[in-house]
């Protein structure tokens, strides 16, 4: 599936963590459920057109490195593209991604 984003770590995810996305939703992905992946665990976050904030908890008992987000819509724009470049997919408009380290 081309339409994903792959996040790619140096390191190995913490076997347990919490994952606070700060982003919004572009065309008919707000307010449906989009994939999030890491690892074998997947759980599903629901944005809409303004930005907002949103926790996932995930366990990583298989110390997977990378994160991947699959907007169900992907959209072709050229909203905040360098002028002369060809249109490009949008799902989300990621603002900030943090990984909290949630093992005791």
């Amino acid at each position: 599936m081309g339409d994903e984003v792959k996040i790619e770590y140096k390191a190995p995810l913490p076997k347990k963590f919490d994952l606070v996305i700060t982003a919004k939703a572009f065309g008919d992905n707000a307010n449906r459920p989009i994939p999030v992946r890491v690892g074998n665990e997947e759980q599903t976050l629901v944005l809409g057109h303004d930005v907002s904030t949103i926790t996932l908890h995930f366990n990583n008992p298989t110390d997977a490195n990378t994160l991947v987000i699959a907007p169900p819509v992907p959209v072709s724009t050229n909203e905040g593209n360098i002028l002369g470049h060809s249109p490009r997919k949008l799902g989300i408009g990621m603002v900030e991604i943090k990984v909290v380290n949630a093992e005791s």
